[in-house]
């Protein structure tokens, strides 16, 4: 474990150091070909570090113990720490990310808990970047209440992600007469309420009130005696009952 956390730390230096020293690779990274070039305190790989090590604290104290960790004496502004982050693309810490997971994945393949072939992710009050990529199909999100919305499932489906959430009893009219029905299991088609038609119209996505997604709805009951409702896009009619 502590050698593969070891090379996975090894590959995100190698990551850095390249984007500090090769030219090409810095001007990609930066709004400016003229960013990061002079001799400062606060070169490129110390922002980098200082922004990845988290700043939870008043910055001018996040600096002071940057500085005293890492070098003899030296220090500088938070004017200066700003002026320096903003040259930095967020395309560097989405590829910065990439070599993370790519790395994780790799030294940890053997490690990895799967279920039924797909990795859990599980959602809780933040946000989670989509990417177009492959391996996003081979990972289920995992939603609490709060969350469904027309909106977001068909971004969710659009991004071809495969996702389950858990849905409030009175969410909708759908839900409510699928609460009060006798059926366990029901694959319907859901068309957006206004709310969701203009968010989705906003962000340029050409939709009408016929816009439907297909979306699955399982009744699970609880140790409680609660039922609740559970909304997928997966279609699989023993899927989402052999999760409990």
């Amino acid at each position: 474990m502590t050698e593969a956390n070891v090379e996975i730390i090894n590959e995100i230096k190698k990551f850095i150091d390249s984007v500090s020293s090769e030219k090409s690779v810095k001007e990609y990274y930066c709004y400016l070909p003229t960013s990061f070039i002079r001799k400062r305190v606060l070169t490129l790989k110390f922002t980098v570090m200082l922004i990845i090590n988290g700043l939870k604290r008043s910055l001018q104290i996040e600096l002071q113990n940057f500085f005293e960790y890492c070098t003899q004496g030296l220090s500088c502004s938070k004017q200066a720490f700003c002026d320096q982050r903003i040259k930095l693309k967020p395309e560097f810490f989405h590829d910065l990310n990439q070599v993370l997971v790519t790395n994780f994945y790799q030294s940890y393949q053997d490690h990895v808990k799967l279920w039924k072939g797909i990795i859990l992710w599980a959602v809780d009050g933040s946000s989670v970047p989509l990417p177009e990529t492959e391996d996003l199909k081979n990972k289920l999100l995992l939603f609490d209440r709060g969350y469904p919305s027309y909106w977001f499932m068909y971004l969710l489906m659009k991004k071809k992600a495969k996702f389950v959430m858990r849905v409030s009893s009175n969410a909708n009219n759908a839900v409510k007469d699928f609460l009060a029905s006798e059926s366990t299991d029901l694959t319907v088609e859901w068309n957006p309420p206004y709310a969701s038609l203009k968010k989705l119209r906003d962000m340029r996505f050409r939709v009408n009130k016929r816009t439907s997604i297909k979306i699955r709805l399982v009744k699970i009951l609880l140790d409680t005696g609660e039922t609740e409702v559970l909304v997928t896009n997966l279609y699989d009619m023993t899927f989402i009952h052999k999760m409990t």
